[in-house]
């Protein structure tokens, strides 16, 4: 969008006509332009770089690295912050969890970018024995500034993670540590320029600076190391994830204040900088608004207090990292919270040889912000864990497969929560064949059911699944529904009438097969044929509902036919949205969008816009190693791609708010760990 934007606004007997110039770029739809995540961007977990030590550290529940003087980790900066998003961020945050294997001597630099030719420091973050240092070296500058922040590091050598984060703006460089304690920098950093990205970085590297001064390698571990474009949400987010508050330190920000003068005066914008504490609202400064660049919201002084006008707006602005997960093949993933007892994940594994099929059902927990193991429940391939409560009580049902090409079955299984013991406990066994996936609903007070997609009876692929009644805490065999290799169902509702969609995958020869969606006769308490709709080994089903208009998406994941031209890709497979029409009753196909053997969908909402996320889990260029997609419902534009997110072969997304929080998990098949990110939302009139 390009435009110009034409605001009036009254006070009293003053009248003013604001015109504001905004030029709207589009943003970098192919990746995260606000976040770089070093460790992910170089693949430091591969253990590729020379000298590195990939551990499992069980404190966070996942992988970290282990470095020495032996460590060798060097990277053209280019490669990490692209030039398709601008270079480097101009106000950023450095943002580091580090744990010190002993204590800090001369300096311990955790990252580092240098000039190429000379060797100079051109950012440098790094740990001394009584301080840490923020270093720069301006554009066609031959002098490194430093600013330092005096902490007692020998407390830092104490065998614990600590979390460091770094905010630097054109006003002055700010340090939090462990959320505790938050200390403004003595000396603002003057004249700084944008970081020049022509030269070489290093994450804990040894390497020779100007003059007499030498580095000592990093002697510790790092769990994560990233830059984040600079807010003040941002900053202060830094600590509230898990219920921890930031220090009431305010540190200075940007701002662009517009004078408007009385009836005799002109319209004369001006920018200004200031702090929080400088905002004055007064006689002197009736008139004046105050726009907040970094919250996107503007005020209006009214001659005594400042008064919010209509450009402020609530809108996801980040997409971070929060944890880690150390997980094998990974299949499924399911965030739910049990009051008193706080938030969890249920994360199956599927961890499958030729022979044998293994892989335990791992849940995880959030305590003061931090993801550990808390219970893992013995599984044969799970493939799909489901949480539900009923009569007051919370039961986890984990759809079982065995082993994919053998023709054992075993049973899914259902859990249920024992407050007493606090942990899940086995409930009941359903043996209804090779389950790809279950879900649990009611269609009335005393008809409550739990579905369970088959893909196969260990013989066959042309096979029933099953719906289970629930009743008076036992499940009995309810209905059966044929199913070409069933791999997901999903209940839904629409103006008090109950569908249920089963995605077919496969029937032995094509993957071209017809799902299917049933509706719910209330005579017969049965769910009779609705829709064939047709799909491509279809893997998923998503119901949601926009703006009173309800839609259904199947993640469709691989091509495969007979006769199939020679180089026709087979992952590269369009997924497809459908909207309900409530003159026929029927889906009919709304979008269409281009997926990478999607292996599930997710609908989530976050400061009223609606967000379709879907997990791509392989192509034939980039293999596991394919990014998953973020969508935003933009109207007329329909679903239009406003994230990217590096992932390794992602099987399934899930989404919760908690304590204030957005939390979205996402489950990887590859790479020995499943992530938890944080949604940063931007503020409003705060």
């Amino acid at each position: 969008l390009h435009g110009v934007y034409v605001m009036t606004a009254s006070i009293g007997f003053f009248q003013a006509s604001l015109t504001l110039v905004l030029l709207m770029t589009p943003g970098c739809l192919t990746q995260d332009c606000d976040t770089y995540d070093i460790l992910d961007s170089l693949g430091v977990f591969s253990g590729r770089y020379q000298g590195v030590q990939v551990e499992t550290d069980r404190t966070l529940g996942s992988r970290v690295i282990s470095l020495s003087d032996s460590s060798k980790i060097e990277f053209e900066p280019e490669d990490v912050f692209t030039s398709a998003c601008g270079g480097f961020l101009t106000d950023f945050c450095f943002r580091v969890a580090f744990k010190l294997r002993e204590r800090v001597q001369k300096a311990f630099y955790m990252f580092t970018l240098t000039n190429q030719r000379s060797s100079f420091v051109i950012l440098g973050i790094s740990l001394m024995t009584d301080e840490v240092a923020l270093e720069y070296q301006a554009k066609g500058s031959s002098r490194t500034r430093e600013t330092s922040f005096r902490v007692n590091t020998d407390q830092l050598a104490d065998g614990a993670w600590h979390r460091l984060q770094i905010c630097v703006t054109d006003m002055q460089a700010k340090l939090s540590l462990d959320c505790a304690t938050t200390v403004a920098s003595s000396q603002p950093l003057a004249q700084r320029e944008e970081v020049d990205v022509t030269g070489l970085g290093f994450v804990g590297r040894k390497t020779k600076l100007g003059g007499k001064r030498r580095q000592s390698a990093f002697q510790g571990s790092i769990a994560d190391l990233k830059v984040v474009r600079y807010s003040r949400q941002v900053e202060d987010g830094f600590c509230k994830v898990g219920g921890s508050t930031p220090s009431s330190t305010i540190a200075p920000t940007t701002h662009a204040v517009y004078n408007v003068q009385g009836n005799r005066g002109e319209i004369g914008p001006r920018l200004v900088k200031f702090s929080e504490q400088t905002q004055v609202c007064g006689s002197s400064q009736k008139g004046t608004f105050w726009y907040n660049t970094d919250r996107s919201s503007m005020k209006v002084c009214d001659g005594s207090a400042w008064k919010c006008v209509g450009l402020c707006q609530c809108r996801m602005k980040y997409i971070e990292l929060n944890q880690r997960l150390l997980t094998t093949n990974a299949s499924d993933t399911e965030l739910f919270e049990i009051p008193g007892k706080g938030l969890f994940v249920c994360v199956t594994q599927y961890i499958a040889t030729k022979r044998a099929v293994s892989g335990s059902t791992i849940i995880f927990h959030m305590s003061n912000g931090i993801w550990s193991e808390y219970q893992r429940l013995e599984s044969k391939g799970g493939q799909d864990c489901k949480h539900f409560v009923t009569n007051g009580h919370h039961h986890l049902a984990v759809a079982n497969l065995e082993h994919e090409h053998n023709n054992k079955t075993v049973p899914s299984e259902v859990y249920r929560w024992d407050s007493n013991a606090g942990l899940f406990k086995p409930f009941a066994s359903l043996s209804a064949g090779k389950a790809r996936d279950c879900d649990f609903f009611c269609t009335s007070a005393t008809y409550c059911f739990l579905a369970i997609a088959v893909y196969s009876d260990g013989t066959s692929i042309l096979t029933k699944s099953v719906i289970y009644r629930y009743h008076r805490g036992t499940f009995s065999r309810h209905q059966e529904i044929p199913t070409q290799g069933g791999y997901d169902v999903k209940h839904f509702e629409i103006d008090g009438k109950h569908y249920l969609a089963i995605a077919n995958a496969f029937n032995g020869v094509t993957t071209h097969v017809d799902s299917n969606i049933y509706k719910w006769n209330e005579r017969s308490k049965k769910f009779l044929h609705h829709q064939a709709v047709p799909t491509v080994a279809a893997t998923d089903w998503e119901f949601f509902q926009v703006k009173g208009d309800s839609y259904l998406a199947v993640a469709n994941s691989f091509n495969h036919k007979p006769n199939a031209p020679v180089g026709e890709k087979q992952h590269e497979v369009d997924s497809v949205i459908y909207k309900f029409n409530t003159s026929t009753e029927r889906f009919d196909s709304f979008q269409s969008l281009t997926t990478y053997s999607a292996s599930k969908w997710l609908y989530f909402e976050v400061c009223g816009d609606s967000y379709l996320a879907v997990a791509n889990s392989y192509d034939e260029d980039s293999e596991h190693d394919v990014r998953s997609i973020i969508y935003r419902y933009e109207g007329v534009e329909k679903f239009v791609q406003v994230r990217s997110i590096a992932t390794r072969g992602a099987v399934d997304w899930d989404y919760i708010r908690f304590g204030g929080q957005d939390f979205l998990s996402c489950a990887n098949s590859r790479a020995g760990e499943s992530q938890i990110f944080v949604l940063e939302k931007t503020s409003c009139c705060e």
